[in-house]
């Protein structure tokens, strides 16, 4: 098996008042930092306040990225982590905002989109009905450039098995670790049930307070 391994962006820059998530000013500077200690590529990611200075934005940081970042340093791109959903609802701009995001990624040729259903959007067993029609529209923009769409979530696995039967296509799981920790549930047992349809891992740890560990 082909294994590839990276690191979220942000992780390897000095962080802000002890931030582990925020993305960093000299995005560039960590591509050279990544190879230097051996991962295969960054996982890019943007924020949960649309940030314009965010290169996924414009052709010119897209250029950059290819060339200046991935291209000079021999990394790949790979994975993509949205966190815009974490704070902003769903509707008719943001099924725009999901549009404009795909086509930047398929411009960069990116693997895997995970899209973590947390936070205002976290999906339970009560009201998973409610998102299959945007997790279908998601499924279907990522399919169009040959992009694997990745849903993370704490859901318990024979949730994700009944959505994913009902989407069907192009619907795979980022198993995280840190998170699912916090559920008292059996990692070992969540993996093997979801294993048919985990296509990417984020491994992190949490202290005894169950708060992320850089």
């Amino acid at each position: 098996m082909n294994l590839k391994f990276g690191i979220l962006q942000g992780r390897l820059s000095n962080a802000p008042n002890g931030r582990l998530q925020f993305y960093p000013k000299d995005y560039n500077s960590e591509f050279k930092v990544a190879k230097d200690i051996g991962f295969h590529y960054l996982e890019m990611f943007t924020e949960r306040k649309y940030n314009k200075k965010n290169p996924i934005w414009t052709n010119e940081g897209i250029s950059s990225l290819k060339n200046s970042c991935v291209k000079k340093n021999k990394l790949y791109f790979y994975s993509f982590v949205d966190d815009y959903i974490l704070k902003n609802k769903i509707d008719k701009k943001l099924h725009k905002y999901y549009q404009n995001l795909i086509l930047n990624l398929k411009n960069l040729k990116i693997k895997i989109l995970t899209i973590p259903f947390y936070g205002i959007n976290r999906i339970t067993k009560n009201n998973y009905k409610e998102y299959l029609h945007f997790i279908n529209f998601l499924c279907k923009e990522c399919t169009r450039y040959n992009i694997n769409l990745c849903i993370e979530s704490n859901m318990a696995p024979d949730l994700f098995l009944i959505i994913q039967k009902i989407i069907k296509k192009n619907l795979y799981f980022t198993f995280d670790t840190g998170n699912r920790i916090l559920l008292n549930r059996n990692l070992n047992s969540d993996f093997l049930a979801l294993k048919k349809y985990v296509k990417h891992i984020h491994i992190k740890d949490k202290d005894i307070k169950k708060k992320n560990l850089k």
